[in-house]
Formats: structure tokens, sequence, C-alpha cells
């Protein structure tokens, strides 16, 4: 798809010829229609005159390149080939084709008489066959010294339409480059072009087929690039265990960020011999990567380690990328380093920052426009949120990190160093030495929704049509709100068995104990269980959910350990089975979707500012808020939340400003 459309001599240095260019050329030359060219290199809606600017702009270039590099077909590459237009309906290069196709049998003085006897050929007519010929000889002598092929780091405009090059840059994300299309491909699948506006599947499936055919995507193009990886100075950094989604060093120098389980550091920093390294260890742990993984096995399990994989993974692999040193290795000096890091992640605007490197990249500049005092650039530490791990646009930071995350990796990677320490995996914790981040309180007690917010956000449900998804969203809403469960606790929620088995914790929605009722046996953070009782609003709303899923309304009937919040069903009309557990990921879209959808219906812009601000932990907030200001126990809500403090859930008792306003307004009395 790579057409040049109104281009002045301004515009000619910005493109580049390639072979689908000089495949049309040629083509053209040798009498091809015009309409076949178009459908085999260019779009096929192209206008005649577009088509013909295309082809003047390539013989402007051929003739340019023959004035510099092989004067004599100067004068032959002006001549315009529709000026040579054989009378005949077979062309001499046709008849060659058919009557000597190997070229070893007639002489060209043999082939032209025999050509003038069978087809019948005018003096007028030799004479513009051998200079159509000569012409296609020099293009075919010039091309070498025009024709590049596209690589993935190129620019689009270099080689695709306007049209569609600033239909790219007015993406969300501005797509300038191959290899941000790449990402885009990676990150969306099969409908990337979704994310790009006036794009559209038939123009999406021409580009791919224009990338594939010169091999800016192909199946082979991952494949071919092997482990070796280097970083922005050429440093080699690691390994990649499995190269599907490697970028090729030859090609553009990348740090090695990727996921640990796809990546394998070199001997010297892998831990193996790390300088704090202590070799009585009661784990069996060989290296960082083995050590990380012993600890991660201790935890308890559930969104807790993942949470805490996450952090791991960002320190082992800015230990390796920045100081390439072992994790092992990492002294109090590192620590208070990586401490600088995370704080510099906070002041920096990711997206503005890819933005104007992009831009610079466009206009050539080569400073940029920030300060960034690591050695990796921040792109390639920050990417877009729910990214696939297996993708290569996968970064390790989804975005600014609050002076609460900072503290909370702080504190993690310091639990960490110490279990490391008292199995004598290493000699001492080096972050027993740094002061952790300065950050707010935790618990944000300002993101909760009012009661008026949260029933209006239950009622946004019913403009949606009432299909299985309606219902689902309904009664996630309502069971999040009802209960105060945390995210992780919402997506493993299930039905629990219907007969207990000895010996084995029964989690899951249950009958209570006292016979009144329904409760939830719940996972919490740290692996401590709670029953949180479900009331029969939630009940309900669960009911018309399982009806809608063929499951019924009575819950000793649901599937025992089924999903209270599954996948919607792929045999829906169906209904005949119940669907697999949501991932976190879903869930948490889900419900910050709906928040924003019901900001439409609300009356003044504070509550709709809150709809726009708020997440799928509000709900846990607006629970604990309204409770405790509706006279609940401050012990029960304590219980409920599975909080190890009641000082923690007395946050929110204090949340209320206009139970404080009244409290002030006393001394005016």
């Amino acid at each position: 798809m790579p057409i040049i459309n109104e281009l002045n001599s301004s515009d000619r240095p910005s493109k580049k010829i390639g072979r689908d260019h000089l495949a049309f050329f040629l083509g053209y030359l040798e009498g091809v229609p015009l309409d076949t060219l178009s459908n085999s290199y260019l779009d096929s809606d192209y206008s005649r005159p577009r088509i013909k600017e295309l082809i003047r702009w390539l013989q402007d270039e051929f003739s340019r390149a023959a004035r510099q590099f092989k004067p004599p077909y100067a004068r032959l590459m002006r001549i315009s080939p529709d000026h040579l237009r054989v009378s005949n309906a077979e062309t001499l290069e046709s008849f060659r084709e058919r009557v000597d196709p190997t070229g070893d049998f007639y002489t060209e003085k043999d082939l032209l008489e025999k050509y003038r006897e069978e087809v019948g050929i005018d003096r007028k007519d030799r004479r513009n066959a051998s200079l159509r010929q000569r012409i296609i000889k020099a293009v075919r002598e010039l091309a070498p010294q025009l024709c590049t092929d596209p690589t993935r780091f190129d620019l689009l405009r270099y080689w695709l339409d306007d049209e569609i090059v600033e239909r790219f840059s007015n993406a969300k994300t501005p797509i300038l480059t191959f290899w941000d299309l790449l990402e885009l491909m990676d990150l969306r699948g099969k409908t990337w072009w979704r994310s790009v506006p006036k794009i559209g599947p038939v123009n999406a499936e021409r580009l791919e087929h224009w990338m594939r055919r010169n091999n800016v995507l192909a199946d082979s193009d991952v494949l071919a690039h092997r482990n070796s990886m280097v970083d922005c100075n050429g440093r080699a950094i690691g390994t990649v265990l499995s190269d599907k989604l490697a970028p090729s060093p030859t090609l553009f120098r990348r740090p090695g960020l990727l996921p640990l389980e796809r990546f394998i550091p070199p001997s010297e920093l892998s831990g193996s011999q790390g300088s704090n390294r202590a070799y009585t260890g009661t784990i069996t742990a060989k290296n960082d990567m083995e050590a990380i993984e012993a600890w991660l096995k201790s935890l308890a399990g559930g969104h807790t380690v993942r949470s805490y994989r996450t952090h791991a993974e960002r320190f082992l692999l800015w230990m390796i990328v920045e100081k390439e040193k072992a994790m092992s290795s990492a002294t109090i000096e590192d620590c208070t380093d990586y401490r600088n890091f995370l704080a510099a992640l906070r002041d920096c605007n990711s997206h503005e920052h890819f933005l104007d490197m992009r831009m610079n990249l466009v206009e050539g500049e080569e400073k940029r426009k920030w300060e960034w005092l690591w050695v990796t650039p921040l792109d390639q530490w920050v990417g877009l949120k729910s990214t696939p791990r297996h993708s290569r646009a996968w970064r390790p930071f989804n975005g600014r990190l609050s002076p609460s995350s900072q503290k909370l990796s702080f504190v993690v990677l310091k639990a960490m160093c110490e279990w490391m320490a008292k199995q004598k995996y290493l000699e001492t914790n080096p972050f027993n030495g740094v002061s952790a981040p300065v950050a707010e309180n935790k618990i944000k007690v300002n993101h909760a929704l009012t009661p008026e917010q949260m029933e209006l956000a239950i009622a946004a449900c019913d403009n949606l049509p009432r299909d299985e998804s309606y219902f689902r969203l309904r009664a996630a809403l309502i069971l999040a709100y009802g209960t105060g469960l945390r995210l992780s606790e919402l997506v493993s929620a299930r039905v629990a068995a219907h007969q207990e088995i000895p010996g084995e914790h029964n989690y899951g929605l249950k009958p209570a104990q006292d016979g009144n009722g329904w409760d939830i046996d719940v996972m919490g953070k740290g692996g401590k269980s709670r029953l949180v009782p479900v009331s029969y609003r939630v009940m309900d709303a669960l009911a018309d959910y399982m009806e809608e899923r063929g499951l019924g309304r009575d819950p000793g009937d649901w599937p025992q350990r089924g999903p209270l919040l599954a996948t919607v069903s792929t045999e829906y009309k169906k209904r005949v089975y119940a669907g697999m557990f949501l991932s976190h990921s879903t869930l948490a879209k889900m419900l910050t979707e709906h928040f924003e959808y019901a900001a439409k219906f609300a009356t003044s812009d504070r509550d709709k500012g809150r709809f726009l601000s708020a997440s799928t932990h509000w709900t846990r907030h607006t629970f604990a808020t309204h409770t405790l200001n509706r006279g609940a126990d401050l012990d029960a809500v304590q219980e409920l939340l599975g909080h190890s403090s009641p000082a923690t859930t007395a946050i929110y008792r204090n949340a209320d400003r206009n139970r404080k306003l009244a409290a002030v307004e006393l001394l005016n009395q």
C-alpha cells in the first residue's frame, strides 16, 4: 500500500522507493493494465489521477538517479512511456515469452524478424518497442541505487499513503513507526484496527498484506531473531527463554525488559555468585530468580502473590539493566537509587513523554524535551495497562506510581530481602539501611460514593439491554457494594460444596449455620478466612443472574464450586454451561466502565466527577463508610472487611464530612 499522492519537490525526500514501487513501474512499462497493477500493488479504490501522479513521481526519481549514477540513461528516462505504445495487441516481450521463453533459441535480430513476420510491426512500433526495452533495462540497473526495503523501525510516512499516515497519527496513542503498529497488533490482536480512526477491516487487511509482502510482518520474522539481547549502550544483558517475540539486536537495541518467565540473565548477573550471598541457606535456590520463586511459594497465594511477584520482577530487572549487577549484589546505595527511580516515574507524564520522543524522531531531533537520568529510556519501562505478558508491548510499569504505591513496593522488597536473609540466601538485608518513601494514608476514605450516587449507579443498569451481561453487571455491582469484598475476593467468589468434606475448608456461598440466610466464606489477604453475611438484596440479584444463566433461582441448585460471577456463556441460548471465573482485569474494567456510563445520568458536575474517578475498590470503601455512618458496630465492620486492626476500620468512621461539620457548628450555637 505504499502510495505517494500529490507529492511536490519538498515532499520527495520523505518518501522511499521499495520493491512494490519497482514492480508497479516495471509492470507499467511492460504494458500491464493499470487496473491489474493497482489491485496487485496499490489500493483498489485509488483514482486514475493519483495513479498517474505516482507514475510521474517514479519517473522523476529514476531520472534523477540516472543523472547521478548513469548519465547516458538520463535522456532515456525522460521519455514518457505513454508515447511508446505499440499498436499491436501482442508486445514484443510477450511474443518472446511465447516463442522463446528460455532466450536461448533466437538472437535478438532473429526474434525481431520472426515477430515482424508473425505479428506484423511497422517501423515506429519497432522503434517504440526497442526504446521501451531500453527503459526497462535502465530501470533495472538503477533500481539498486534507489530501492530499499522497509524495516520495522521506519516511520510510516516513508512508505504509506499520506491519508493513512494521518489516521495513524490521530490515534489515541499516535502510531508513527511500523514498530508502534506491531505493538498495537500484539496488544489488540486481529481487531487492532478498531483503535485507529477510519482504518476499517478492509484497509487493515490490505496493510497487513503489504507488510507481509515486504517482510515487515511475517510468520518467520519473529522467529528469525535469536537469543542475544543488548541494552541502549550495546551491553549484553540477557537471553530470551522464548524467542517468539524477541526484537532483533541487529535492527534495534532494546533493553531486555521481559517478564521473568521469558528472561534468563547472563550467568554473571544471575546471582549465583552475588556479593551479598550466603551459601549455607535453608533453601535450594541457586540464583536470584529461584530465590524469588521460593519466597513467593512461601506466601499464602492469591492476588497478594501476583502483586508481590510484580514488585520483585521490577527490582530484579532494574538491577540487571540499570546497575549491571545481580539482585543479590544490591547495596544500600542501589536500594536508595531504586527508591529514587520509583519517585522519578511519579514525576513523569509517560504519555506526553512518549509523544515527545516520537515527535523528536519525526523531526530528527536528538535532544529529548525532558530530563531522564537513567540508562534505559522511559518508554521501555512504562507501557499500557492490561498489556498481555506475551506481547512485545509489555512493560514492567503501566503508568505513574503514587506515593503509596512507591511505599508498598519498598515494603514488599524489604520483606522479601528480610525473608531471604533469614533463610541465609542473603548475608544482610540491603533495604534495612534505607528510609521508606513518605506516603499518604493507604486507605483513601474519600474514595467512596454517597448513598444517592451508589443507588444511581445501580439504577443505571436498567438502561442496558436485558441480556446475560446486564444481569451479571447488576449482580456484581450489588454484590460488591453489599459485602465490601475486595476485587480478588469478588472474582474468586464461588458456590460452596453442597456437602462439607472433613478436613477441607469449604469456601464460598453457603447456608448460614443458624439457618437464617446465606454467608460467603472468603479467603482474604494473608490467607485469612472470614464469613460475610449476604443480604436479601444481594441474594435476589444473584438469583436473577443465575436464572438468566439457566441455573435456577435456588442456591441449592447452583453448581457447587462454580463461580458466582462468570464469563458470558458462548452458548447463550442453550444455557448449558456455568461459565468460568472472571479475571481481575475483566471485572475491574466492567465496573469502571459502568461508573463512567453512570456519569451520563448524574445531575451535577460533582456527581459526574465522582463517577468518572470511581474504580472497583470504591465499592469496598463505600460499603465501609455507609455501614459505619448508619450505626454499625466498629468490631463487626472490622470483621466484615477483614482488617487486622480496628484502627484501620475506624478511619472510615471519620470519613463523613457532614458529621464532622455538625460537630464544628456546635461552637456557633
